[in-house]
């Protein structure tokens, strides 16, 4: 009943008069907000309407594990990206909105701007290949509700930005050579835990040195995207945090780690979003989000670490482990034109059936 109210709260996004009358006016983003009252009379659509849609989260969201909005943690206020295209400029307005449930006030714009983030993946032994899909742009809130963190790309970099949930005023949080790929609040409440990806910029340097006399044709190259050579994964990956009172930046521990490695390959439609997903990751996945073969990693009880050789895991997606660790279960496409979803359990013993597969043996 809860969720189904919320998502009726930002669908209509309609308020009172006199809480529209307080809603901000933002330059870039005049236009971003629903107005209160449409004009009257009717006009046939045409195709600048439909570019000029807003849009909240990506086109098909059950294929993207983040969530495209979050609740405040007193629960009244819902914060989300609103997007909209103008056609005019060749260009997106990108506000961070900030919802009353109860619509008692209007919705507030807490930041605008920005560049359009795309949706990356491992492609081909590609590493961070851009798509023309939408990134989800998931706000988290600090531990006290007074702040929201977000990625934001700006001026040519990707950063975490810290905008006030009073709207009071936003900016960048982190200041990283090296674009933010991902982020979390730590348990602190107030600590930004960042992944960045080091390896791609050092790749990117490499070829660009090499360029200067010219590029061996090699797997590096995909002419159908670009015609420079492009940088190959596994990358290094670092993970840092910043502490926001200070600005002091530390070396993550590694349960600081996991939070970036592991919180992503969850669903927020999962049926058991609090699922233990601790020390499983899927380093390296296909077009389709799926892990590539060999990509899916686990550390084991004992402290070990695992890779799972299985056919059965080329594809998996979403893993958990089950109650005592002894074994995990993850989603994977199957049955005919893999139209069906199975989930499939893998444990540490020889496999019984054809159900059930050994996917932590090296």
């Amino acid at each position: 009943m809860e969720k189904a109210a919320i998502f009726a709260a930002l669908a209509s996004l309609t308020i009172s008069t006199a809480a529209h009358a307080e809603a901000a006016v933002h330059s870039e983003c005049a236009n971003i907000l629903p107005p209160e009252n449409l004009r009257a009379g009717q006009r046939p659509l045409n195709s600048e309407d439909l570019v000029r849609l807003r849009d909240i989260g990506p086109a098909e969201p059950q294929d993207f594990p983040d969530p495209l909005f979050t609740l405040s943690p007193d629960g009244r206020w819902a914060a989300f990206q609103l997007r909209r295209a103008d056609p005019e400029v060749n260009h997106y307005c990108l506000a961070i909105v900030v919802l009353d449930l109860s619509r008692k006030v209007a919705p507030r714009i807490v930041d605008e701007g920005g560049d359009p983030l795309l949706y990356t993946m491992d492609l081909r032994g590609i590493a961070e290949l851009p798509s023309g899909l939408m990134r989800v742009i998931t706000p988290r809130w600090s531990g006290d509700g007074s702040w929201i963190a977000f990625l934001k790309r700006d001026r040519g970099t990707t950063q975490v930005w810290r905008a006030f949930a009073d709207g009071s005023g936003s900016a960048p949080l982190t200041h990283s050579n090296v674009d933010i790929a991902d982020f979390r609040i730590g348990n602190d409440g107030s600590s930004i835990v960042y992944l960045t990806f080091p390896g791609i910029e050092k790749q990117r340097a490499v070829n660009d040195r090499e360029g200067l006399n010219g590029w061996h044709y090699d797997d590096r190259f995909a002419p159908w995207f670009s015609k420079w050579p492009l940088p190959h994964g596994p990358v290094e990956r670092d993970v840092q945090v910043l502490d926001p009172a200070t600005g002091k930046v530390r070396e993550a521990t590694p349960d600081e780690i996991e939070m970036v490695n592991s919180a992503s390959e969850l669903r927020f439609t999962d049926p058991a979003p609090a699922s233990d997903a601790k020390g499983l990751e899927i380093a390296s996945t296909n077009i389709f989000g799926r892990a590539q073969a060999g990509s899916f990693h686990a550390k084991l009880a004992d402290g070990s670490a695992a890779t799972c050789m299985s056919p059965a895991c080329q594809g998996a997606m979403h893993p958990w482990w089950m109650p005592g660790k002894t074994h995990v279960r993850f989603m994977r496409q199957d049955g005919w034109a893999n139209a069906s979803t199975a989930i499939t359990t893998g444990t540490s013993g020889p496999a019984k059936s054809d159900a059930f597969i050994s996917p932590m043996i090296c």
